[in-house]
């Protein structure tokens, strides 16, 4: 389902609504401009290339080692409460990752 009404209710004033693509089924809720207008926001697209784009990128992150940067602390999956209070209380760098498995 698409998000952007809710993106448009949710949106910070002055904030910043970016979007990716539309990958959603039909919402039930159409997105109104009224919200963006009352909260005095921006909503931007954003290109983020093609499939041959993405495959370079994927190749070169391999073939560099590339690593992502994600927190110390990983939380399992039994643990999904704490990782998101970890999160509220911004006591995490980078990503926070659960492990599934």
């Amino acid at each position: 389902m698409s998000t952007l009404a809710e993106s448009f209710k949710a949106v910070c004033v002055d904030g910043v609504v970016s979007l990716t693509g539309v990958l959603g089924d039909e919402a039930d809720e159409k997105p109104d401009i009224m919200d963006c207008l009352w909260r005095v926001c921006s909503a931007r697209g954003l290109f983020l290339g093609t499939r041959d784009q993405f495959n370079d990128m994927v190749k070169f992150i391999e073939e560099k080692e590339i690593e992502p940067v994600v927190d110390d602390k990983i939380f399992r999956i039994d643990e999904v409460k704490e990782a998101y209070e970890w999160l509220d209380k911004q006591k995490h760098f980078s990503k926070v990752v659960i492990k599934i498995a």
